[in-house]
Formats: C-alpha cells, structure tokens, sequence
C-alpha cells in the first residue's frame, strides 16, 4: 500500500530525440520515388492476399452467379426464341366497292358477295369465332405453375363463369379439399375425392385421385370467354391482301405447338362460320327466288289466258294463219300452228257450206213457179267442187 506519493517534472527529451522528431525540411527524403515498392513490382501478391483475406466472399459471389446463370438459362431461354404461326384464308372479297355490281355477263339474279375485306376482318375478330377458340384451346385458364398446369387436365367451364384468382388446396390427410377464393381468402367449397370442384363458379372439374397429394396447393386463374376472345383478338395479326383475295392469320408465341393449334383452330372456326354465313344467304336467295317463280308462273297463266282469249276473238280474221309480215321480217318464213290451221279451215268451210245452203234453199224455194234453174245450181261452190252434182245437172240439163 503506497502511504504518499509525489510528482516530479518531466524532464525534457534529449537533443538528438527533438531533432529526429520534428525534421527539417532539407533534412527530408529529396526523392521519394525513386525508393523501390513492392505493390508496384508484384501486383498479384495484392491480389492474392485479398482473394485469401475474402475468400468466402469470393466463393459466394461466385455460387450465386452461377446460380443465377443457371436459372436464366432455363427460365429466361424460352423467351429468346418467339416463333411465329401463320394461316392463309381465301376469300371472296374486293378491295373497291364500287367494283362489286353486277358483271356484264351476269343475268338480273346473282348470289353477290357475302362480305367486303373489312367485313371478313371483323368477323374474324369476332366472339362468334375466339369465343369458341378461347373453350377449344382453353385460352381462359392460367396456371400458376408447370405443376398447377399438370393438375388441371381436364377443366372446363360452362356457360357462365366467374373470373377471378382461386386456390385448391388439399387437406393433410390426402382425402379431401378446399377451394378458395385467392384474391378474397374466403373459402368457397369443401369436398373429398371425387367431387366437382366450383360448380357454383362455373368450373367443370372433377380432379383426379393423383392430385390428392397431402397438402398440395393449385393456384390458377380464370377469364370469362368473352375477355380470353378479346386478348386473343390483340394478340392475332390479320392483314388482307388488297390486291386479291387472301386472308393472313399470324400469331406469335414461345410454345411452337400451342401456337400452331390455336391459328388453326381459329381458321378452322372462321371457315366453319363463314360457310354458314353463305349457306343462310342462299336459303334466304332460293326463298327468294322460289317466291319470284311462284309470281312469274301466276302472270304467265294470266297471259296464256288473256292470249288465248284473243285468238278466239280474232279467230277469222287470220282464216290462212299467221298475217303477212313488211320489212325484214317478212323474209323469214313462218309456218302456222297445224291446229289452228286445221281449225280456220273448218271454219271457213262451215261460213261456205252455209252460204251454199242458203242459195239451194232459195233456188228450190223458185221451183215451183219457174221449174228447177240448172244455171243458177251452177254457181254455187259446193255444187261445182261435187262431181256427182255436176254429173246430176249435166243429165238435168240434156233432158
């Protein structure tokens, strides 16, 4: 134990200290690089003390990079390749509307274009075509994952359904399940194996025993038909050629097959709806035309009639058939209806057998009075085309 203690002065440094502490500046290095330094020399020693002092982090960098390498090349590859799927249409359209009148070679009565080049665009954009590519194709449902995609095999909508984000979710013991609403969190339905799942929302899907997985999870989402028709309608490039009749379908996408069969199933539909079109325009054009025949048959009769009416009327006035024609006509020859030839003869010999009774009638009513009167017998044209009367009269007369 130290009882006192005391404090002496500090005693200045000794003179050769103060002068290598505090240095002039003539005393200092003159040259101070031209002394060797070791960094500048062998630079890779720096590096190799860092690498040593941060290797872990090095090691790190390096894992995590080629990591991330990895997953670009798998995910991101896809993307680099876009391919591109193209259908061409033939169709009956002008680009000019003016030119859609009637050809010169054409009669009154033309089946003319069911739709201009606009008109064919627009049906091929429309619900009445994607609508059933979008069902076909299944264009309305998203997976969540390749592995959700693989679970909805089979799923279907009906006629209405409603859209939205939904999780199914199978229980721990692998035997039943529970659908949700995902932008909710409500639970919508429960059910175990072999239930339809969401039929209240629409969905057509009954999942199969495999998905029952313990605590598996489907996340998907839906678009109504009429939403999935209007992306595809986005996505689809359709040109006409102005110049012909050719209709270009393209549509681009990173799945080749998928790409592929959607352009076909909408050229597929567009032609089907397209042949319908024509097929209701020419019902309605045969209607149409059954109903002018119906009218043209009706004026017709009434024409034969008013026709045949007039040649009744008119019947001696032709007694030797048709009038003589003037002018160019005249040259060519027209050769009567045996018929009606047949029936002005009989006519006329009727008026003339007529006339000859009337003048025998009257020749023997005089007989009488003046004896018969051969002369006047004679002169009349039966008694001269008969040769058994002219034979009579002779005898008559030289008696």
């Amino acid at each position: 134990m130290v009882d006192d203690f005391s404090v002496q002065p500090a005693l200045p440094p000794p003179p050769a200290t103060r002068r290598h502490a505090v240095a002039p500046a003539a005393v200092r290095d003159p040259a101070p690089h031209l002394v060797p330094d070791a960094t500048a020399i062998h630079p890779w020693r720096c590096y190799i003390t860092a690498i040593r002092r941060y290797k872990w982090f090095v090691l790190g960098v390096t894992l995590v990079g080629t990591g991330l390498g990895a997953l670009s090349t798998r995910w991101l590859r896809p993307l680099l390749h876009v391919y591109a799927a193209r259908a061409n249409i033939w169709i009956d359209a002008t680009s000019d509307p003016k030119e859609r009148g009637p050809a010169p070679t054409q009669g009154p009565i033309r089946s003319g274009q069911l739709l201009g080049a606009a008109g064919w665009v627009d049906l091929l954009r429309s619900d009445v075509v994607l609508d059933d590519v979008v069902r076909q194709r299944r264009l309305y449902l998203t997976p969540a994952s390749p592995a959700a995609d693989s679970a909805l095999t089979g799923f279907g909508i009906s006629a209405v359904v409603d859209a939205g984000a939904y999780r199914f979710v199978v229980d721990q013991a692998g035997r039943g399940f529970t659908l949700f609403d995902d932008g909710s969190g409500e639970a919508l339905q429960h059910g175990v194996v072999g239930d339809s799942v969401g039929t209240g929302r629409g969905f057509v899907w009954v999942p199969p025993a495999t998905v029952f997985t313990p605590g598996r999870t489907v996340a998907f989402s839906i678009l109504s038909p009429h939403d999935g028709a209007v992306a595809l309608s986005g996505n689809l490039r359709v040109d006409v050629d102005p110049d012909g009749n050719f209709m270009s379908i393209q549509l681009r996408g990173v799945d080749p097959v998928e790409v592929a069969a959607i352009v076909n199933a909408v050229a597929e539909r567009f032609v089907a709806v397209a042949a319908d079109l024509k097929r209701d325009k020419l019902k309605e054009l045969a209607a149409i035309l059954d109903e002018q025949l119906l009218h043209a048959q009706a004026g017709l009769r009434v024409a034969e009639a008013a026709l045949q009416d007039f040649r009744v009327r008119t019947v001696t006035l032709f007694a030797q058939g048709a009038a003589p024609l003037a002018g160019p006509a005249a040259q060519v020859q027209y050769s009567p209806d045996p018929v009606f030839a047949h029936f002005f003869e009989a006519k006329v010999s009727r008026e003339q057998l007529r006339r000859d009774r009337a003048g025998i009638e009257q020749i023997v009513a005089e007989v009488p009075t003046s004896g018969v009167p051969v002369d006047a017998l004679q002169l009349i044209a039966s008694v001269q085309h008969s040769p058994e009367l002219t034979q009579a009269l002779v005898e008559l007369t030289a008696k």
